[in-house]
């Protein structure tokens, strides 16, 4: 098995510690279980972090070989998964290692430290260059036919740069729709019904949630050139991406909401948690935010998510996350 040292890492991305913020002296990069230069190869990379959720883990990565093995359009084998292993105590590195041992479209990125989703996203990001990417939550599960709908809305406007695909949760053996898009009909404001045809189109929205979501490489390299790193970190944990989709948009690019891409998230699984009370009160943000989104899109207004929103989110995630 390949394991390239962490000077390699070093060396192929030398503008981490500005883009990625975070220091590698004090989060090293213990093992890559593949040469990085081997991914200027595939067209796409699935970038997916793990803290922790190691069951959720293994239901995703195999249900990513089965929908892509299934794919008779698509060539496959340009695509692969890194999976940024944050620092888990429950046996993720020993399963990363083994997994990839046979199944070459996995390559592990061990880290020493959980650095948080943000970082492990723009280190996963600048390990892919050039590549488009898909950001993926841990705890999410592809079903068939999830990704071509995403691709065919990516490639059908050169000005679309980000595409996400509708979350789905099972309870009781039915579906219950968790991201549906921004609009007049969401599931925040209608319920959780899949069946409501709205849930099933493809259009343009003001963000979109990033537990699915393709994105150009051409809209990440722009918002990275506007402020120097893709995602802000200092969201910790919640509204990073629709931070980024502001900024994208603010860059010229348009985000979209892809109905027939459909995937199952067990919400709330594949990120580092806050305290119960925390939570309760940014899910109420949340509910102001979705109708304040519907109210600038209406306007066109690019600066959606403004200051006061992300002043109060900082605030509320502070220090009560798991990580430094």
């Amino acid at each position: 098995m390949l394991k390239t040292k962490c000077k390699l890492l070093k060396h192929r991305l030398k503008n981490i510690r500005s883009i990625a913020r975070f220091n590698l002296s004090k989060h090293k990069v213990k093992e890559m279980a593949f040469d990085i230069d081997d991914i200027s190869k595939p067209a796409i990379t699935i970038i997916i972090p793990n803290y922790n959720t190691t069951k959720y883990l293994k239901e995703c990565l195999k249900s990513i070989k089965q929908t892509l093995a299934d794919e008779k359009t698509i060539d496959t084998e340009a695509i692969k998964v890194i999976v940024i292993e944050n620092g888990s105590v429950d046996g993720g590195k020993e399963f990363l290692m083994d997994y990839a041992e046979n199944n070459s479209f996995v390559m592990p990125l061990i880290l020493d430290k959980n650095i948080g989703v943000y970082n492990a996203w723009n280190l996963g990001i600048i390990a892919s260059d050039p590549n488009d990417v898909i950001i993926m939550g841990s705890d999410v599960v592809c079903l068939d036919g999830w990704l071509h709908p995403l691709l065919d809305t990516i490639n059908s406007d050169l000005s679309i740069g980000i595409v996400s695909s509708k979350l789905i949760q099972k309870i009781d053996g039915k579906d219950f729709v968790v991201f549906g898009g921004v609009g007049e009909h969401t599931p925040h404001l209608i319920g959780w019904n899949h069946e409501h045809p709205e849930f099933n189109e493809i259009k343009q929205q003001p963000w979109v949630t990033h537990s699915c979501v393709l994105i150009r490489r051409e809209t990440i390299n722009a918002v990275i050139k506007k402020r120097g790193f893709a995602y802000d970190a200092r969201y910790r944990i919640y509204c990073g991406d629709h931070d980024f989709c502001r900024e994208a948009k603010l860059c010229g690019w348009k985000s979209y909401y892809c109905g027939p891409s459909t995937v199952i998230h067990h919400e709330g699984k594949g990120v580092t948690q806050l305290k119960h009370n925390k939570i309760q009160t940014i899910k109420k943000i949340f509910n102001q935010m979705f109708r304040q989104s519907i109210k600038a899109m209406a306007k066109e207004d690019a600066n959606l998510f403004d200051k006061e929103w992300s002043d109060r989110i900082y605030l509320l995630q502070g220090d009560h996350c798991d990580y430094k």
